[in-house]
């Protein structure tokens, strides 16, 4: 896994993501599925303008790149104007059970699970702060 590379996801009814055909940035093989338990996180933006959302992934990847986590931009067909980030890793199950005993929850409902395992559903600002705080302090200590 690569520390930076961001890859744009679609969604299959079972909740497993699917490497769309245009990447952005980095390589990955065609139909490759990234399972629920590999997200670590989940950032759904309320009314975010373009501007604002490419300087919110470029922060969150400045942040995370050295720890061999991956960002997907996610689509979500029920609504195209809402967007998401995620953030994924192959130990993403265990990374989200170590961040919950440095107090970052995020909100999980039956749809969530479905789609993303049990990873936070993070909606607000200050929640993905924190999250990326607490995400930073485990992989530095180790999970």
């Amino acid at each position: 896994m690569h520390g930076n590379t961001v890859f744009s996801y679609h969604f299959t009814n079972a909740g497993n993501a699917l490497f769309d055909t245009a990447l952005i940035g980095g390589d990955a093989p065609q139909g490759e599925i990234v399972r629920p338990h590999e997200f670590v996180f989940v950032y759904q933006a309320q009314d975010t303008n373009e501007a604002n959302w490419n300087s919110l992934t470029e922060m969150i990847r400045d942040r995370l790149l050295v720890y061999s986590l991956e960002i997907a931009l996610l689509d979500n067909h029920q609504d195209q104007s809402q967007k998401r980030i995620a953030v994924v890793h192959k130990h993403g199950y265990l990374i989200v059970q170590s961040m919950a005993y440095e107090g970052a929850v995020g909100e999980f409902n039956f749809q969530h699970i479905l789609e993303f395992g049990f990873a936070p559903v993070l909606t607000r600002h200050i929640d993905l702060l924190r999250t990326l705080k607490a995400l930073e302090f485990v992989m530095k200590t180790g999970y």
